[in-house]
């Protein structure tokens, strides 16, 4: 709501217009009415004057009564009766008090526009306190995630140092458990290759024994044969009874059987001594073939390591 002024409408200007012609001229205005009122862009006066020849007709009608009420002295001067001094005084105190009533009004304005601008002003401030409350509590919340991003960042970077360690400790010690495996397999395959050669030699060697036994055996029993042969041919009937005869035969086949017996213990320990060749090295080649697949596991070094 605002106050609107015009130099050219405003009331004291007409009021002071109409008291200077009342002044200059015996007419008074007295149906001048002075309307104050309200509009959308703030209050304003209003004022109403007659037409022209309403006027002209107002001046005639008080000019003949202003004639009728003068006197004339003996000296030819006229006296103005209290009439017009009367008129003069109600339009003064009237003026007055329009002037103190458009005062007060805009005392009024004045002091409403300034409630407004107050309350407007509280409002403002108000919001303006909120906004900065909340924009506050915002830059809190973003410093506080950022911080909490930080310490997320750090302990990230962190568990990749610390996961990149274990990768190339669990890499070192995947070759470490590869070459004790390897290492670990070689002793076996010797230490099985060495049972398996002192068992061979062990065989070999009785083998070898059983055979001397044998041809031994063979030899003597070949001694005797001759000898049996020489007895016969020189002697017509039989030298020896019957019974070393049976015993020559008893101690013929004993002598077979012992070397028949030799010669299957030679194949048995043969036979062994083979077996025992592809037991160890089968083992070892399926030691091999787990140690590689536990190797590969990160969470198998354990088992590997407590092999």
């Amino acid at each position: 709501m605002g106050f609107t002024h015009d130099e050219k409408k405003s009331p004291f200007e007409q009021v002071r217009s109409l008291s200077q012609s009342s002044r200059s001229s015996t007419t008074t205005p007295a149906n001048v009415m002075v309307n104050i009122g309200d509009d959308e862009e703030g209050e304003h006066f209003n004022f109403k004057t007659p037409s022209t020849q309403q006027t002209n007709d107002l001046d005639h009608h008080q000019e003949s009564e202003l004639n009728s009420n003068y006197m004339v002295h003996q000296n030819g001067t006229a006296r103005p009766l209290n009439n017009a001094k009367e008129d003069r005084d109600e339009m003064a105190k009237a003026l007055n008090e329009a002037v103190m009533e458009k005062n007060r009004l805009a005392s009024q304005l004045a002091e409403l526009a300034m409630s407004v601008v107050v309350k407007e002003k509280t409002s403002l401030q108000l919001q303006l306190r909120e906004a900065t409350e909340a924009n506050e509590q915002s830059v809190q919340r973003i410093q506080s995630i950022e911080a909490e991003l930080n310490k997320r960042t750090i302990r990230l970077a962190k568990a990749e140092a610390e996961l990149s360690s274990m990768k190339r400790e669990i890499e070192s010690l995947s070759a470490l458990v590869q070459r004790e495996a390897e290492e670990l397999e070689s002793s076996r395959r010797e230490a099985a290759n060495w049972q398996a050669r002192e068992r061979l030699k062990l065989c070999m060697k009785e083998s070898e024994i059983a055979q001397a036994e044998l041809q031994e055996a063979r030899k003597q029993l070949h001694l005797k044969e001759i000898y049996l042969r020489q007895l016969g041919a020189y002697n017509a009937g039989p030298a020896f009874s019957e019974d070393d005869i049976q015993n020559l035969q008893g101690e013929n086949e004993r002598l077979k059987g012992q070397v028949l017996k030799l010669e299957m213990e030679k194949e048995q320990l043969r036979k062994e001594a083979q077996a025992a060749k592809e037991h160890y090295e089968a083992y070892g080649t399926q030691l091999n073939q787990n140690v590689v697949q536990i190797s590969a596991k990160p969470g198998g070094l354990a088992c590997v390591l407590c092999i």
